[in-house]
């Protein structure tokens, strides 16, 4: 669930300003509206994970995957830092990413043991592994290998490389590079920076 920008709402520049002004009263009642909306989401996100595997790993990769393709760049470039160029928390990437992070975490939280581990189990559960292993992995490999510019989207990614815990319990393989990539961002100070922390 995407947040809704308030001041687009009091300038009149969101396409729906008079719903939303009529829906609630001010950004206070809207914001705990959305975490209602966001608490009993998450519960449904782990349910679907949970009872329909195969469907929540093909959404939530088509959804990842989708939005790294429009906004992995930062573009749109709006609601800009005016002193230094770069996104804000408000900026729309930022915000789409912010979206995601809950159902990716949730998804991946609910689903299966059988569905990722490697035991034996009967055609249909192995079918479905068969299909959600190389999404996830996919997935995966995809955030791992981002690299944003934008401090924004820096912090955006650490929050989906955190939704992987569940992920790499049973694939560990891009585990090592996103602990590390991790570390990195603790170690931007470096001069001249590292390209791996290990170095």
């Amino acid at each position: 669930v995407v947040k809704i920008r308030w001041d687009d709402v009091w300038d009149q520049n969101h396409p729906y300003s008079s719903l939303i002004e009529a829906s609630w009263d001010d950004d206070d009642e809207y914001h705990e509206w959305l975490g209602n909306l966001r608490s009993k989401a998450s519960q449904l996100f782990r349910a679907i994970g949970s009872t329909e595997p195969e469907i929540a790993s093909t959404a939530i990769h088509l959804k990842v995957r989708t939005l790294l393709n429009a906004h992995s760049n930062g573009e749109p470039r709006d609601q800009l830092n005016p002193e230094n160029n770069e996104l804000t928390i408000h900026s729309t990437p930022c915000q789409e990413f912010e979206g995601v992070t809950q159902p990716l975490d949730n998804i991946l939280h609910g689903i299966p043991s059988w569905a990722l581990d490697n035991g034996s189990y009967d055609e249909k559960r192995t079918r479905i592994r068969n299909t959600i292993r190389p999404l996830l992995s996919e997935l995966a490999n995809l955030i791992v290998a981002w690299k944003p510019n934008d401090i924004w989207l820096k912090f955006r990614r650490t929050t989906l490389l955190e939704a992987l815990k569940h992920y790499w319990k049973y694939d560990p393989a891009t585990l090592p590079t996103g602990v590390d990539s991790l570390l990195m961002y603790l170690s931007v100070t470096d001069n001249p920076p590292k390209d791996r922390l290990s170095e």
